[in-house]
């Protein structure tokens, strides 16, 4: 955090000389920052790709919201404590990144076995209330246990 505010001040005492970073920390911080701005703009162009996708694969949009909602309260809880954690120990920008594609893909996997379950128990004529609860009771429990 420090390297920024040292080159800036570099450049303002000395503005007719050529001041460029270099060594270790500005390298990982330049890394850091170009991985951080790939993995952005892969999201942004993996998401809609993605929806497509599980549209297709459950069949309905609402089916698909499920886990994109169910990864949007998974990332916004991580977002804060990786936030936190990096106050107390040197955390890579890439965490967050890290953090939402795998809440998202957990988000996907585990919707996937409880609407499997719930569509398992409509085929066998269980009501719209029955069968989401089976599914709480069967997939549920096995979801809960795989998160924890």
């Amino acid at each position: 955090e420090a390297a920024p505010r040292v080159v800036a001040a570099a450049r303002a005492a000395a503005p007719a000389a050529d001041v460029e970073p270099s060594g270790a920390t500005w390298a990982n911080r330049a890394i850091d920052e170009s991985v951080e701005r790939d993995l952005r703009r892969a999201e942004l162009l993996a998401a809609p790709v993605l929806f497509v996708v599980l549209v297709l694969a459950y069949g309905s949009v609402v089916s698909a919201l499920l886990p994109v909602v169910v990864a949007a309260l998974t990332i916004g809880c991580a977002v804060p404590i990786l936030g936190l954690l990096a106050q107390a120990v040197d955390l890579s920008r890439v965490a967050v990144s890290a953090a939402s594609a795998i809440g998202f893909g957990l988000a996907v996997d585990y919707s996937l076995f409880l609407l499997a379950r719930v569509r398992e128990e409509s085929a066998r004529g269980a009501d719209l209330h029955t069968a989401p609860a089976a599914a709480r009771r069967t997939s549920g429990r096995s979801v809960a246990f795989s998160a924890a």
